[in-house]
């Protein structure tokens, strides 16, 4: 479920009545953004009559979405069943409420609004999750900042470690990402192009696995050539925080220019953090016992990793 800009009540009448709840801010930006070539048959009452909506949509079988092969009897009764339930449950409510005598008045800024496993509806005015997408970025920037700062972090010179660790993440990335395009190009010029679109398991058979054997075909050569004396609590610990201070750019970046969607970097970087706060005192205790460790440019007889 997507809603028009601006119309958090819509938002919050599907919360409140929608009896299969499953919405994104997400899906909602991008289908504005223009990056998908298409509309919806409502978009003359939205541009000319200035009347906000709901957009129901279904992905299922979108392979023949609008081609001949389009016919009823492929139309799943149970996507059509859960889409009648919260229909009628959003214009139960709606008929009851005052809100679409003067919609305009109820226009107070987007909204951020995600479902949790399509149990319940997440949702807050986006400056409220401006306010909580900088405190999270204050306080990874409290933890690398004090990480940095201890002593045996500025024997191996950390913030190096954590450039090096950040362009080594960025290659991965692209090259990754180049592959998966030469072998989406080799699929197109052998006339599969579209072949995994009905069946999501063979998407990411042929993509992710792709995508993961890069991964660790650059993991693999990185370790081998330049990490050889790091140990694995190193590599785990440098890593995570490179993974901390990517989402913590993005999550600034995507929150200044007021994409609702920033969301998603806020979860990737509150719970791991959350989560290694509370583990760092059970993983320190249990690393002290350990031989220490040095970066590839610190000997391990001048300065040690752990404590």
């Amino acid at each position: 479920m997507i809603t028009g800009p601006e119309n958090a009540w819509l938002v919050q009448a599907y919360i409140s009545a929608a009896k299969h709840p499953f919405a994104c801010v997400v899906a909602q930006e991008v289908f504005q953004s223009g990056i998908i070539p298409a509309d919806t048959d409502f978009r003359i009452y939205r541009d000319f009559g200035h009347i906000p909506g709901i957009d129901l949509a279904f992905i299922e079988n979108g392979y023949i979405y609008h081609t001949k092969y389009d016919t009823a009897d492929r139309i799943l009764t149970d996507s059509i069943q859960r889409a009648g339930d919260n229909i009628l449950g959003v214009l139960k409510y709606l008929a009851k409420s005052d809100n679409l005598d003067k919609s305009y008045e109820y226009q107070h800024g987007e909204t951020v609004f995600f479902d949790v496993f399509g149990v319940f509806i997440l949702a807050y005015p986006a400056r409220v999750g401006a306010i909580l997408n900088y405190v999270i970025t204050a306080l990874a920037v409290l933890y690398l900042g004090k990480k940095i700062l201890q002593p045996r972090m500025r024997a191996i010179n950390y913030p190096r470690e954590l450039a090096i660790a950040f362009v080594f993440t960025v290659l991965t990335w692209l090259t990754t990402l180049l592959g998966i395009l030469i072998l989406a190009v080799f699929i197109s010029l052998i006339g599969r192009s579209l072949s995994w679109y009905t069946h999501f398991y063979v998407s990411i058979f042929l993509y992710g696995t792709a995508a993961l054997a890069k991964l660790i075909f650059v993991h693999t050569l990185v370790k081998r050539f330049h990490y050889k004396n790091a140990n694995e609590q190193f590599l785990g610990e440098i890593f995570f925080d490179v993974s901390l201070i990517f989402w913590s750019i993005m999550l600034v970046l995507f929150t200044y220019l007021g994409i609702c969607s920033a969301f998603v970097s806020a979860i990737w970087v509150a719970f791991p953090l959350l989560t290694k706060l509370m583990t760092y005192k059970e993983f320190k205790e249990k690393a002290s016992t350990e031989h220490s460790y040095t970066g590839p440019s610190v000997s391990s007889s001048t300065a040690s990793y752990l404590e």
